[in-house]
């Protein structure tokens, strides 16, 4: 069986909204799966607010050249190497900010980010970055 990255989306939904316990901002019936494939901006509201991908995260040193700067639900890393930085993944389009502010407490700077690599295949993840 085949799985797809909107499956895996529409499961970790789910499962977010599962675990919700704050009534006030959960939908009162979990739409269906076929909803959520043709609304994008619904899709794209409940996954950006469920699943945590625009609050930011502290950093984090993970191992030699390798850092943690993302969100709370989006992974992205930074790699510091004495030619420049790379940066891969960039979140949202306005995890900017945050991945700057994320780079700066770790006392890098992000003027010296010479590659970006995109990982991911979330269409509001390829949009430019701030950065």
């Amino acid at each position: 069986m085949r799985v797809t990255l909107a499956l895996v989306l529409y499961l970790a939904l789910v499962f977010a909204l599962a675990l919700d316990t704050n009534a006030q901002s959960a939908p009162t019936a979990m739409p269906t799966e076929e909803k959520l494939a043709n609304d994008n901006k619904l899709f794209l509201s409940l996954a950006t607010m469920k699943l945590k991908w625009e609050e930011p995260a502290e950093p984090v040193h993970i191992a030699g050249p390798l850092y943690f700067v993302g969100t709370k639900g989006l992974g992205v890393f930074l790699f510091a190497t004495p030619e420049g930085h790379i940066l891969m993944n960039t979140g949202m389009p306005s995890s900017g900010p945050m991945i700057v502010e994320s780079i700066n407490k770790l006392g890098l700077k992000p003027e010296d980010i010479r590659v970006m690599i995109m990982a991911m295949r979330i269409s509001t993840t390829l949009a430019p970055s701030p950065i």
